[in-house]
């Protein structure tokens, strides 16, 4: 993988190595700066990263792009914040000739294609807690890598994508460094005055909370009693319901709980 970051300006903040200091997991032996090491790191103005990951006949099977205008890292810690509007894009392609895909193979688990996400207050992800957390007005468009796939889109006040370990063949080494995360789950919450909506080449609706498990490529839309989950059916009719399970894969509603009402507008 080939990865890039560029900015207006950087400020690095540096400490000095004790000579029987260990590197920290988070950042390699080789970062050091003439007997220093990076403890912080802070960039300015037209923040943009790039990261590539292209197969042996130079066909894009990974491919990231970040925005925002100021970016902070604590190298200790792991943890990396974008403190305001931002944006990014994942490109997530299966190899020429590969086989089924198994779940957490793309950033969707088996579900290969493109993500575009905005949000408005901040992007947080800390290795510690294992998660990435988008903050304020978050959109969310998933097209799949299949014929005639529709764009899914999903509006919420936050999106949160929880990371665990990802599996590996490789053999083990005695050397510490941070593992591979792969996605465990996303959650995504509406505010108190707006609910998150979802919408789907064959399904919309509005809800307070989902959880998406990219191993059974489930989503579950919930409501509560104070903010019922509702259903837009073609039709213009609406329905209330509890719980809604929605298979993003195969773009089928898999099971709905608790629908109440036919209602015309």
């Amino acid at each position: 993988t080939e990865d890039t970051m560029i900015s207006d300006s950087a400020h690095a903040d540096l400490v000095p190595v004790p000579p029987d200091a260990k590197t920290p997991t988070t950042q390699s032996a080789d970062s050091d700066f003439g007997g220093k090491r990076l403890k912080a790191l802070t960039l300015l103005g037209n923040v943009h990263g790039i990261s590539m990951l292209k197969a042996a006949d130079q066909s894009t099977l990974r491919h990231g792009e970040i925005w925002g205008s100021k970016l902070t890292y604590d190298a200790d810690s792991g943890r990396a914040t974008i403190p305001g509007p931002g944006h990014l894009l994942t490109e997530n392609h299966k190899p020429a000739g590969a086989a089924q895909p198994v779940a957490n193979q793309s950033a969707l688990g088996s579900n290969f294609g493109d993500l575009v996400m905005q949000w408005q207050k901040s992007l947080v992800y800390d290795p510690n807690d294992r998660k990435v957390v988008f903050d304020g007005n978050v959109d969310a468009w998933f097209q799949q890598d299949v014929k005639d796939a529709g764009i899914m889109k999903l509006k919420s006040q936050s999106i949160t994508a929880f990371l665990e370990p990802a599996t590996t063949t490789r053999p083990a080494t005695t050397a510490q460094a941070t593992p591979a995360m792969q996605l465990s789950h996303i959650t995504a919450n509406g505010s108190a005055d707006t609910p998150l909506n979802f919408t789907a080449k064959t399904l919309d609706f509005n809800a307070d909370n989902i959880d998406y498990d990219p191993k059974t490529d489930l989503m579950t839309a919930h409501g509560t009693d104070l903010q019922p989950a509702e259903l837009h059916d073609e039709d213009g009719s609406k329905r209330t319901f509890k719980e809604l399970i929605f298979n993003v894969k195969s773009q089928i509603v898999e099971s709905a709980t608790g629908l109440k009402g036919d209602l015309r507008k």
